[in-house]
């Protein structure tokens, strides 16, 4: 579900939250373009994005009978783990690039002190000669799920890399 980083309207977000519910057998939620920035006030009603988020949160945590896990995306590693202890989401993306970048940067400080479950890490444009590496790094640095993938833009998701039976069900 995209938030635009906390400005799409949060009954869009919520009503979008519910329709996957209803038309799935899904046990959660991945929030896409979410804010690092917990202060900023959004919309004209005064709300806070930590408080757009929160809402958005319970909402996913009061599906009755189904998952309650919420994972966000601000597709930039956020300078505090914000989202894990207010809490508005259960796991958060600290990188989403390409695996020549991932290679050469390092995350923040916070992200070596949460448990490695809320962590996550989509690394894309990963050759079958660099996943090792790839993979070896994400643990060093903590992230306890990742996606490596060989694709790139206009969707880096749309197909399995070739190497995907020797990475699923766990990067090795």
């Amino acid at each position: 579900v995209m938030t635009d980083y906390g400005t799409r309207p949060l009954s869009a977000v919520l009503r979008e939250v519910d329709e996957y519910y209803r038309w799935y057998h899904i046990d959660g939620i991945f929030l896409d373009e979410m804010s690092n920035y917990p202060t900023t006030v959004v919309g004209s009603n005064g709300l806070t994005v930590a408080r757009y988020y929160r809402q958005i949160y319970d909402r996913v945590k009061h599906k009755s009978g189904r998952g309650h896990y919420l994972v966000g995306n601000p597709g930039a590693p956020a300078a505090t783990s914000w989202q894990l202890t207010k809490p508005v989401a259960d796991n958060v993306v600290v990188f989403e690039d390409t695996a020549s970048i991932y290679l050469h940067r390092t995350p923040p400080d916070w992200v070596l002190h949460r448990p490695s479950s809320e962590i996550s890490a989509l690394i894309k444009r990963t050759s079958g000669s660099q996943r090792h590496r790839v993979c070896a790094l994400s643990r060093a640095r903590n992230a306890g799920y990742v996606d490596v993938t060989n694709d790139g833009p206009p969707n880096s998701w749309d197909t399995l890399p070739p190497y995907w039976s020797q990475v699923a069900p766990h990067c090795t």
